[in-house]
């Protein structure tokens, strides 16, 4: 959240030049309107993701607390004579989904 608050505020006056603008400016209005999906861990959910230029980099962080939350909750809801069938389950449709996303 540091490098949020960062991007919104001090990140356009680090920089100049003619291209400065063009790159810079696009990411700083766009982390000043989307913030609280960075903040809620929710920006791959929103439409029009690519279109954003605001920390693009951090993706992952999303995903990873999401598949983290989603497993811990397996984890957690299954007994354990069941839990190796369940992250089986998982895997397999980890993989499914990764085949059916290649077409």
């Amino acid at each position: 959240m540091m490098i949020l608050g960062f991007t919104t505020t001090w990140f356009r006056h680090l920089g100049n030049g003619p291209l400065w603008n063009y790159y810079v400016s696009p990411a700083v209005s766009d982390c000043r309107r989307y913030w609280w999906s960075h903040l809620l861990f929710v920006n791959i959910f929103l439409p029009d993701t690519e279109d954003r230029a605001c920390l693009i980099q951090s993706w992952h962080i999303s995903v990873e607390i999401q598949l983290f939350t989603i497993g811990l909750f397996i984890y957690l809801a299954t007994r354990k004579r069941f839990r190796r069938l369940a992250f089986t389950i998982m895997f397999l449709i980890g993989l499914i989904y990764k085949k059916i996303d290649e077409r």
